[in-house]
């Protein structure tokens, strides 16, 4: 269906394939498809393969080799490996990939350039989502019918007369929300009346 890399012999060498993350990002795991249809022969092209996260100077931060069969699906944790690109190799015949997924949690994007041709010396936080927005919040009591769930109700205007701000009953307090998810928590933003 044309959606398959593939590479040529390359003499005494090594092929590989790379991509850029456009960022650096904390890599969870990579998924990668394998070419099939082809027989045996092509699958077992990936049987031997380094996968390798490289930082954004192309410093290799991490790898790992893989000395198996390969299937149709190779699912490989990355151990939260903070990189910039992603590159896989082998010293076999070809390297044909069907697919490749990069799942993790994106930190900074790439250095981007002015008007003047000038690249910045920081990298740019890349917008995060509000994890906790619209999710299931509690607190110890609620004073004037002001529930938790208004912490996370995405209106962060403080003026308690507005219905966007929670109270509790006087006494040792405290405030919860479930994410609902497992997540790496960078920073939190709070809100005061």
């Amino acid at each position: 269906d044309g959606s398959v890399t593939h590479t040529n012999d390359v003499e005494g060498g090594s092929n590989w394939w790379m991509v850029n993350l456009m960022g650096t990002a904390t890599i969870r795991d990579v998924k990668i498809y394998n070419r099939m249809y082809c027989g045996s022969q092509c699958m077992s092209w990936l049987n031997q393969f380094v996968i390798e996260v490289l930082d954004y100077d192309m410093n290799v931060v991490s790898s790992l080799a893989y000395n198996d069969t390969a299937g149709a699906i190779i699912h490989l944790l990355m151990e939260n490996a903070e990189g910039s690109y992603i590159r896989i190799s082998n010293a076999n015949t070809y390297l044909c990939l069907a697919e490749v997924e990069v799942f993790g949690t994106k930190l900074y994007d790439f250095p981007t350039f002015s008007p003047t041709s000038i690249p910045t010396t920081v990298p740019s936080l890349s917008p995060k989502p509000n994890l906790a927005l619209n999710k299931p919040a509690q607190q110890s009591s609620t004073g004037s019918n002001a529930g938790a769930d208004l912490a996370v109700d995405g209106n962060t205007n403080g003026n308690f007369n507005d219905g966007s701000v929670t109270h509790t009953e006087i006494g040792s307090n405290w405030w919860m929300v479930d994410l609902q998810v497992i997540a790496v928590i960078k920073d939190v933003k709070i809100y005061n009346r």
